[in-house]
């Protein structure tokens, strides 16, 4: 394998699917493509190893999505590895020149940077809408106590009272002295 995209390794996903789709093909959305039969794979169609395979896509920026495909509530079924990159889709040939070899750190870490920065943010956010929340809750509590205290005063100071009053003066419709 010279480069894993150059165009020989897009034509050999499109030769799977049309050939033997059972082995290996594009997604059903041809934004990814799923290898289904390994051990065909290896045998039938590469002239390396499945491993050297995988690592070539992994130095090329492709990410495994078996997980993610599960959390969105696709079927995922054993054995198959789902393979995705941007650069990589089915009936986009042309895009297979932007595929670089990463130098850098694989395009998966750079996802769980961005995801991790952004939870931070969100932490950081929640903790404060908490703090904020804690005070007026606190606040309140002190409200409440207050006019407990106040109508325990009041009901201590006349047993009944009398239609229309409130031991409660702050609330009352009318000020009566």
């Amino acid at each position: 394998m010279r480069s894993l995209c150059s165009k020989d390794t897009y034509d050999l996903i499109d030769k799977c699917d049309r050939e033997a789709p059972e082995v290996a093909s594009w997604s059903h959305d041809g934004l990814h493509f799923i290898i289904k039969d390994k051990g065909a794979f290896e045998n039938d169609f590469l002239t390396r190893k499945y491993a050297t395979f995988i690592r070539q896509v992994n130095k090329y920026g492709f990410r495994k999505i078996n997980v993610k495909l599960e959390e969105l509530g696709r079927i995922v079924l054993k054995g198959e590895e789902h393979f995705k990159h941007n650069n990589f889709r089915r009936g986009q040939r042309d895009l297979c020149k932007n595929v670089k070899r990463s130098h850098n750190k694989p395009a998966e870490q750079i996802d769980y940077k961005q995801e991790n920065e952004r939870l931070v943010a969100e932490i950081t956010r929640l903790t404060n809408e908490n703090k904020h929340l804690t005070v007026e809750n606190n606040r309140l509590t002190d409200k409440v106590k207050f006019l407990s205290e106040q109508i325990n005063a009041g009901a201590e100071s006349s047993s009944t009272f009398a239609p229309g009053i409130c031991p409660l003066d702050d609330f009352a419709l009318d000020s009566r002295p």
